[in-house]
């Protein structure tokens, strides 16, 4: 316990200014992740969240505290200060050093899609076109199937959610040279909870893709080569 009373965190009326100009920093959004205000802001809310809460779960009147964040909170979302639209939109790319036709090849192996994919627990191939997805989101196991809408060897995979959940996008792939290409994924979804709201605003969703598209790179070119291939089109 010494050394927790030693931590430097935030007082109350740090934490008071912190709720104060959070809609400041959920509105700030630049295309770059890399130079995104959002993760260093992301970080220092955390922090202060953290010595702040511990403010508000002791000492007296914390109960009344907690209200008045979930007041502050909910006046935020109805402000639309922190931006929770009906649907969001990703787009990011990567370069990357094998011939595009590898990267297209790889792509089209679904069932590998969790050796790169966060939180991507399984992907079964139930016909040409649907997939079956088992994840983990917020902590939360899910299920849902998608259908491949379009395919084009090489070029570009389209795709949308079936059932309750409503979303989709496309993944292109852009000759380079003869070793290197571009791969492009856009990505429209929509938020299924307040857990997954915060996330789109602090820009949570953005990274993970950006994460991913890493990885998929790192696997790709250390193999040099696809794990298979399916050359048919879709249309």
């Amino acid at each position: 316990m010494k050394n927790f009373r030693n931590l430097n965190l935030p007082s109350r009326n740090d934490f008071q200014r912190l709720l104060e100009n959070l809609p400041i920093h959920l509105e700030r959004r630049p295309a770059s992740p890399t130079r995104d205000s959002r993760f260093w802001s992301g970080i220092g809310l955390g922090i202060a969240f953290g010595g702040g809460l511990v403010a508000l779960s002791h000492g007296p009147g914390g109960e009344n505290r907690r209200a008045a964040l979930r007041r502050r909170w909910e006046a935020i979302r109805e402000s639309g200060s922190a931006r929770f639209h009906s649907e969001s939109e990703i787009e990011e790319s990567i370069v990357i050093e094998v011939p595009v036709k590898v990267a297209y090849d790889q792509w089209t192996q679904f069932e590998q899609f969790p050796r790169f994919m966060e939180g991507v627990r399984d992907v079964h191939q139930e016909s040409e076109r649907r997939l079956h997805w088992k994840a983990e989101i917020g902590g939360r196991a899910v299920e849902w199937d998608s259908e491949i809408v379009e395919q084009v060897p090489d070029q570009r995979i389209a795709w949308r959610d079936l059932g309750d959940r409503k979303g989709g996008g496309v993944v292109t792939f852009h000759h380079l040279s003869s070793n290197s290409c571009k791969v492009m994924v856009q990505i429209a979804y929509e938020p299924q909870n307040s857990l997954q709201q915060v996330g789109d605003a602090l820009g949570l969703v953005r990274r993970r893709v950006r994460a991913d598209l890493d990885r998929f790179r790192d696997f790709i070119e250390k193999r040099g080569e696809a794990t298979g291939a399916y050359r048919e089109s879709i249309a």
